[in-house]
């Protein structure tokens, strides 16, 4: 398949694969197709959520409780840092059938969202 980009979506797709996150076009926007679908499958409960914190940030910056950039992003880290080691690291067994090397099964392949749903419901 051929695909023509517009000129505007240009420079934010080399921006991306120059940015080293990406390795291809199709990378960038398989990511952005999967961001999409992500923010579609958001419930009201959740859109509503995003709104409320979004108008509480509002709110908190016209009083004036601000932090500067480089305070947010400590706490951002600090926050990223915990998420990553409440997690249970994922161990992946390949199934063996008697001999030396094991031989792998070819298995679905699962996009961000799947996985999200699956990890969400396992033990």
């Amino acid at each position: 398949m051929q695909l023509n980009v517009p000129p505007d979506l240009v420079t934010p797709i080399n921006k991306r694969l120059s940015g080293g996150g990406y390795e291809s076009v199709a990378d960038a926007l398989r990511r952005a197709f999967e961001a999409q679908d992500a923010e579609e499958s958001w419930t009201d409960e959740e859109r509503r959520a995003l709104s409320a914190n979004i108008e509480e940030g509002y709110q908190q910056a016209e009083r004036g409780e601000l932090i500067d950039g480089a305070q947010a992003r400590r706490e951002i880290q600090a926050m990223k840092d915990d998420r990553r080691l409440s997690k249970p690291a994922i161990q992946i067994t390949p199934l063996c059938t008697g001999r030396k090397r094991p031989r792998l099964r070819s298995l679905p392949l699962y996009t961000g969202k799947n996985i999200r749903r699956i990890l969400k419901h396992s033990p």
